[in-house]
């Protein structure tokens, strides 16, 4: 709460601070408030309309609502951008950004598209955990158990205490009846 307060103190210096704007987002969307942290991501793209991680953010704060559809839009926009001005564009921001589409495309039961987006955050950072295992918890769906079975051991060699991984993968190896390494992640989901 006291961030947002800083914030606002900013913003009232200057009416237009677009940064200002955004981070107050930020820190209404670390408390949770993710309508307040829309609003907050709005005001700052009614002052430019190219920040980008205001787009993000509201593609993020709708995700976390649960509306999938309207995040799709926001991140789609804001990765659009982001690619368009590559020089500025952090290589962790888009890869976000795809990693949270893909997370809306699963949730949408879209799977295809859930993997590719997942696919393409992992172009712009190979070492990122989360999206190795949402690619491999996508990939399971679509009864690809080879390539599940790939993403998830890669988000494991990167997080070895995360029972959840450690379940998914134990699930992947049982539908290839594969039960040695079924019983081995099981327990190791159980040790975690």
């Amino acid at each position: 709460q006291e961030s947002v307060e800083s914030y606002n103190r900013a913003i009232a210096s200057k009416h237009d601070y677009t940064e200002a704007l955004s981070k107050k987002g930020d820190a209404y969307y670390h408390l949770h408030d993710y309508k307040a942290a829309i609003e907050a991501y709005t005001a700052a793209l009614n002052t430019d309309p190219k920040f980008f991680l205001a787009q993000k953010g509201i593609g993020e704060s709708l995700f976390a609502l649960k509306d999938y559809t309207n995040a799709i839009a926001n991140l789609e926009s804001s990765i659009k951008a982001m690619e368009s001005i590559k020089k500025y564009a952090n290589p962790k921001f888009l890869a976000e950004a795809y990693n949270t589409a893909g997370k809306s495309y699963y949730n949408q039961k879209a799977f295809d598209k859930a993997i590719q987006a997942f696919k393409n955050a992992l172009k712009k950072n190979t070492e990122y955990p989360e999206a190795h295992f949402n690619k491999g918890v996508a990939s399971y769906q679509l009864g690809k158990y080879e390539e599940s079975i790939s993403d998830l051991s890669k988000a494991i060699g990167y997080e070895k205490k995360n029972a959840i991984w450690y379940y998914h993968l134990a699930r992947a190896y049982q539908a290839r009846k594969d039960y040695k390494n079924a019983v081995l992640n099981y327990t190791e989901c159980i040790n975690n």
